[in-house]
């Protein structure tokens, strides 16, 4: 069961792109490049909707939106020989993506409306002609003032200020990276095989909510981090990267101070295996079998971030290992 809007338009989509493939040295190195535009109108979205609703969220159209992008593929074979089944393959993929809101609706103007009279820990969406719905809005904040301890804030007209209204939001960065992609290699000799997978993204930008959540707002009743007294305001003179306790409970808002340059490099995926079969191990028919195939498969080997933060606080976090074990009759 879901909220239905009477007023729903169809979603319209045209989609223009070009494309260019190269192969050299019989096919040794390959690659691709792709660029596409793609207009939206009457796109669609989820809007949220308050608790006390009874309902999470309702389909809206948000307006018209272009996306425009960039694709490339390269995949290169530094060792091939069919007579032994053996091959050395390298593929690197990335893309570069660009949106613009063309024209909002009347909804997205209230939900601006709405979400800008709000004050909260965290950036909320803002919708703007000629901005990207991945944007981050925030108050600009020039740090803490070494003599009171409070967060010296700038209005849109420049004013400095430690008083927070969020009127003063404007966007500052991206969560969506200039350039993301993979890179994977996968080795096989006679049977014996490995497969390595890498994910990366950089030039985007991202809230580190940690830092608000897990230090700056910390609820002193309970454990907290050492940071939480190590690293904040304490007397006139400090320079410090949080500010003083505030003994009223007022939190820290959504300001430019915990926005930050993500760069990503993760090691996503490593496996090993063995296949055989009757061609090269004579003992399989022996056991009624035409083929059999031995792995092992660990995920998150590694994540190096620019960004420190702790992981596994808003979904589950685990490093996974695999053995497997498949037969043919």
């Amino acid at each position: 069961v879901a909220l239905g809007n009477s007023n729903l338009k169809w979603q319209q989509t045209g989609t223009w792109n070009v494309g260019l493939e190269l192969s050299l040295l019989k096919g040794r190195f390959t690659t691709r490049a792709e660029y596409y535009i793609k207009n939206t109108k009457n796109s669609l979205a989820q809007i949220t909707l308050a608790p006390s609703v009874g309902f999470a969220s309702y389909p809206e159209n948000m307006g018209n939106l272009e996306t425009k992008g960039v694709e490339l593929n390269f995949s290169f074979i530094p060792y091939r020989n069919l007579d032994k089944d053996a091959y050395w393959v390298i593929t690197v993929n990335g893309s570069h993506n660009e949106e613009k809101l063309k024209k909002i609706s009347d909804a997205l103007r209230h939900m601006n409306e709405l979400n800008t009279s709000n004050e909260k820990d965290k950036p909320l969406p803002m919708y703007e002609e000629g901005e990207s719905q991945t944007r981050i809005w925030v108050v600009r904040s020039l740090g803490i003032d070494p003599m009171t301890g409070d967060e010296l804030l700038l209005t849109r007209n420049g004013k400095v200020t430690s008083e927070y209204n969020a009127i003063d939001k404007i966007p500052y960065g991206d969560t969506e990276p200039k350039w993301q992609g993979n890179i994977n290699t996968a080795f096989n000799y006679k049977g014996f095989g490995a497969n390595l997978s890498f994910n990366y993204k950089f030039g985007g930008q991202v809230y580190n909510q940690t830092l608000v959540d897990k230090v700056e707002n910390a609820d002193l009743v309970y454990n907290a981090d050492r940071r939480v007294t190590q690293l904040r305001w304490q007397k006139p003179g400090d320079h410090s990267q949080f500010r003083a306790l505030n003994p009223h409970g007022q939190g820290t808002k959504a300001t430019s101070r915990f926005v930050m340059d993500e760069n990503v490099f993760q090691g996503s995926t490593l496996s090993f295996y063995y296949r055989a079969d009757t061609k090269n191990t004579k003992f399989l028919k022996n056991w009624g079998l035409t083929s059999a195939k031995l792995g092992f498969t660990m995920e998150d080997l590694f994540y190096l971030s620019s960004v420190k933060r702790e992981r596994g606080l808003d979904y589950p976090f685990s490093r996974q290992f695999t053995f497997s074990l498949n037969v043919a009759f």
